[in-house]
């Protein structure tokens, strides 16, 4: 959504967006899974919405000790009726793993994900480096091949 744009996403809109720009997010920058654990998942979430400049225009997403939709927004992101572009697993026990659910390669996905957020993929790039900034080592998965 553009800054000051006056159209209004619903709240299952808002956390397909989140979900699917966080896992495009994930697989542009080569990780191919993170760690399910819950509190570090809820807490790497808390610390990038906080500080994001987008968070303002999604009014029904939170992320604070009261309430955290980061792990109901990956979660549900595999179940959505509506077309959507990426979401997670966790076929893979304990790991969460972001994928395309279209046959498209990154550019058409970013493409996508500006189109319907109408928010630059700059802006989705800087909350998921925040987002995975919080996470060690051996809690992310890397695609060694992943820039080719």
């Amino acid at each position: 959504m553009a800054i000051g744009s006056e159209r209004r996403m619903t709240q299952a809109r808002e956390r397909t967006t989140i979900g699917e720009a966080l896992a495009v997010g994930c697989l542009a920058t080569g990780v191919s899974a993170m760690t399910a654990n819950k509190m570090t998942v809820e807490t790497a979430f808390r610390r990038a919405w906080r500080d994001w400049p987008g968070a303002s225009l999604f009014k029904s997403i939170r992320a604070d000790l009261a309430r955290n939709d980061i792990t109901t927004i990956l979660y549900d992101s595999e179940r959505r009726r509506t077309p959507h572009i990426a979401a997670w697993s966790t076929e893979d026990r304990g790991w969460w793993t972001p994928y395309l659910t279209v046959e498209w390669d990154m550019q058409e996905a970013v493409e996508s994900i500006e189109e319907t957020s109408e928010m630059s993929w700059h802006s989705w790039e800087s909350l998921t480096k925040a987002f995975l900034d919080y996470f060690k080592d051996d809690e992310l998965r890397r695609d060694a091949d992943w820039r080719s």
